[in-house]
């Protein structure tokens, strides 16, 4: 079971507090025990992850377990390229000059690249060499003073995958997200491998508007007062 001072300990180890997209944290996952290991997930998914369901074309439930970290390139690009973008976020695949797509790949964020390789080891399946899909980069986001960050995400849809970070990781115990976590992936089990029934879709609906991923302000204030005995 993890402690309170696994947090604190992550920092020493080199992962900082806040904003990770300029620091770009370097650490040896390989030396965190399997307790400490699985905290560093379980925030990691919680922080920055989300878990959705949907469903197919044909009617099939479907879900997805994505990780997303952001680098900042603003001293890496060329200003040509930077001073040549629009103020706000746009799809990786709008960038057409391939020199600077190749600039982009080559700079991942060194956590999401750690976590995908240390992942990929401590979780192999039998006869699966390609079962974790590589990071990519997902869209660019220019700030108003003239910053420049990529999303990078990692995401998968397999099945075996998403069973492994539910039953083994999840998201931080006592959390909304592990809530809607644990809510929206029952739902998937029940009813994966098969189509949904009209009934059995607009129970998915309901369920999806009841445990939104964003944290509702019923939540926050319910935790404050079971935390303070009063809301802030």
């Amino acid at each position: 079971m993890p402690t309170p001072l696994q947090g604190g300990l992550l920092n020493a180890m080199g992962v900082p507090y806040g904003s990770k997209s300029i620091r770009q944290p370097l650490i040896d996952l390989r030396l965190l025990d399997d307790n400490v290991w699985k905290y560093f997930i379980q925030t990691t998914l919680t922080e920055e992850g989300s878990f959705s369901v949907g469903m197919r074309k044909d009617g099939r439930i479907t879900a997805k377990i994505t990780i997303e970290r952001a680098i900042d390139l603003t001293n890496s690009l060329p200003k040509s390229f930077i001073s040549s973008l629009d103020y706000g976020s746009q799809n990786i695949k709008s960038i057409e000059n391939w020199s600077i797509h190749r600039m982009i790949v080559k700079r991942p964020p060194l956590m999401l690249i750690g976590e995908y390789m240390e992942l990929s080891k401590r979780h192999r399946f039998p006869g699966q060499t390609y079962l974790w899909p590589r990071p990519h980069p997902i869209r660019i986001l220019k700030t108003k003073d003239d910053r420049i960050t990529v999303v990078w995400r990692f995401e998968t849809e397999n099945r075996e995958l998403i069973d492994l970070f539910h039953d083994y990781y999840g998201m931080l115990p006592g959390t909304w997200k592990s809530v809607v976590f644990e809510k929206l992936y029952q739902f998937y089990r029940n009813y994966r491998g098969r189509r949904l029934a009209d009934h059995e879709v607009e129970e998915l609906h309901r369920l999806k508007e009841e445990y939104p991923w964003d944290v509702p302000p019923t939540w926050v204030k319910r935790k404050l007062r079971e935390l303070f005995g009063r809301e802030l």
